[in-house]
């Protein structure tokens, strides 16, 4: 049998100990009258990762801590599976989108990233640090792309090989799914491309000027600085990919699939007057670029008929162009135009990622001149969502979660009648304290907004509950509200709150923190902060 336990002032989310696992309060513990379903997906895929770490990580091990990321990329993709097989409804194999795979092609654009076996491994503190979304995220990525192209068949026959000889190592992956794959080689070679080197491709699709009836599919590393050397640090595969392409054409049923070898690049039939996009349903680990005669095809689609183009590729082309245009590689005119349609098409998913990317133009935006016009046009955006979804919690479980989310973004980029009932709602519980009439689904959104947009009384009440509240879900709440105020005094007295244990609990500092930098008011004063009492921290 194996145990559950949650365990109080846990630092880690969960950790697999055969028998007994140990969980964060949050990770585990749950009530449907006071929680929402966001904490109700949380606490599914953490008992999902942990429960497959008894497989990944605890009946099979990895020889050395550089092959970490076989533990942890396997239980983050399988959480995923295993969540869906028991919440359908959730769609969480649409939403590894959104959680693994735009969080690890961020992570990994940067210069400072690593290949997913780590080099150098020796330490402790090397031990410690492998525990990162390189590892995690990218690690999932991985295995979700091979499970895509081995086929679902292969790839669950391969990991029952796996099993039985008791192998977790990157040769024996290759091995054993390859050996069940009928149509594709699975050439180690061409897959240690993916494991030894750091980063990923951006695949481009242009019509060749010199033979305009023929597209090109060229390869090259993606940064996030345009500014760094694309060479260094040297790879012995000079950050070339051998790449399985997904892609369709627009009137196709199906989406199509070749191979991007390392060695070349290669040519297709261009699809005159017709749109293809690449990487289509985004089981690819990397970006897709076009000529702007079919980044315009693209967004023509979307204005005209979103639900043509699948979901999970809606959503990445939000990802891919924006930013894509943060490199100078797409020009943010046309890289906003992939978000217009987001007035009518309402799923959590393309709006979800079109908000976190979004968030690095509200930071550069959001003290310049600019900013009162990207807020207009973000307000514009999101009106129709706001008033269709209303503030009645009902739907599935990603419209409830979207609500919330809508209600969010409509009140920060200042629609009035969003703030005004977000105040009334949050007012009402303050007159009556012991009765919480605020939906589950709404808490995050109405208490951050009543804060924000409130002043000390406000601040004080979240205070004040904050520090009797039992419930975990329903303290992290109240504790990311905290965060949302404006006042300069109130910030710098809650950073001095995070010094006393007995006010803020040590498990929780880093979540204020967090927090506390994600609010344009506080970000300096929290990063003085951090540096001042960084030997403490």
């Amino acid at each position: 049998s194996t145990d559950q336990i949650a365990v109080p002032d846990f630092a880690l989310g969960g950790m697999e100990n055969w028998g007994l696992v140990m969980y964060r309060e949050t990770a585990l513990l749950f009530d449907a009258a006071i929680n929402s379903a966001y904490s109700k997906q949380r606490v599914a895929r953490v008992i999902a990762h942990e429960l497959s770490h008894q497989w990944f990580g605890d009946l099979i091990t990895p020889l050395w801590w550089d092959e970490l990321w076989l533990n942890e990329g396997f239980a983050t993709f399988i959480e995923y599976i295993g969540t869906d097989y028991v919440e359908p409804g959730f769609r969480m194999m649409d939403q590894f989108v959104l959680y693994d795979l735009h969080d690890a092609l961020t992570v990994d654009a940067l210069t400072t990233s690593r290949p997913i076996i780590a080099e150098n491994v020796t330490t402790p503190d090397d031990i410690n640090a492998l525990f990162d979304d390189i590892s995690y995220s990218k690690g999932g990525c991985f295995i979700r792309m091979i499970s895509e192209f081995a086929g679902e068949e292969a790839f669950k026959l391969g990991l029952k090989v796996l099993m039985l000889h008791r192998q977790l190592k990157v040769s024996g992956i290759y091995n054993s799914i390859g050996k069940e794959m009928s149509c594709i080689i699975l050439d180690k070679s061409d897959m240690d491309t993916w494991v030894n080197q750091m980063g990923y491709p951006v695949v481009t699709m242009k019509q060749n000027l010199d033979n305009p009836l023929m597209m090109e599919v060229l390869q090259e590393r993606f940064l996030l600085d345009p500014k760094a050397d694309p060479t260094l640090p040297e790879s012995p595969y000079n950050y070339r990919w051998t790449i399985p392409f997904w892609y369709i054409i627009e009137g196709d049923t199906e989406k199509s699939f070749f191979w991007l070898r390392k060695e070349t690049d290669l040519s297709m039939v261009y699809p005159n007057g017709k749109y293809v996009i690449g990487n289509y349903e985004a089981f690819g680990y990397y970006r897709v670029n076009y000529d702007d005669a079919n980044w315009n095809a693209i967004i023509n689609q979307l204005s005209r008929n979103f639900s043509a183009i699948n979901v999970k590729s809606r959503s990445q082309i939000i990802d891919d162009a924006l930013t894509l245009a943060r490199t100078g590689l797409v020009k943010y005119e046309i890289a906003l135009k992939t978000t217009k349609f987001l007035r009518d098409d309402y799923d959590f998913l393309p709006w979800q990622s079109a908000l976190r990317v979004l968030s690095y133009l509200d930071d550069m935006l959001g003290r310049s001149e600019a900013y009162g016009v990207y807020s207009s046009y973000l307000l514009y955006l999101v009106e129709p969502a706001y008033y269709n979804l209303t503030w009645t919690d009902e739907g599935d479980h990603l419209q409830r979660q979207q609500r919330g989310s809508t209600i969010n973004t409509a009140c920060s980029y200042g629609s009035i009648d969003c703030i005004e009932h977000a105040q009334t709602l949050f007012h009402t519980w303050m007159a009556d304290p012991s009765n919480n009439t605020i939906s589950p689904n709404l808490r995050d959104a109405v208490y951050c907004q009543a804060v924000a947009n409130g002043g000390s009384d406000e601040w004080d009440f979240i205070w004040g509950r904050y520090q009797t509240e039992g419930d975990s879900h329903e303290k992290s709440a109240l504790q990311s509200a905290l965060a949302c105020t404006k006042q300069l005094w109130i910030i710098q007295r809650y950073l001095e709150y995070t010094l006393d244990s007995t006010l803020v609990r040590n498990q929780d500092a880093y979540s204020v923190y967090v927090g506390l930098c994600g609010n344009d008011y506080a970000r300096d004063l929290t990063w003085d902060f951090l540096r001042r009492e960084w030997d403490y921290i």
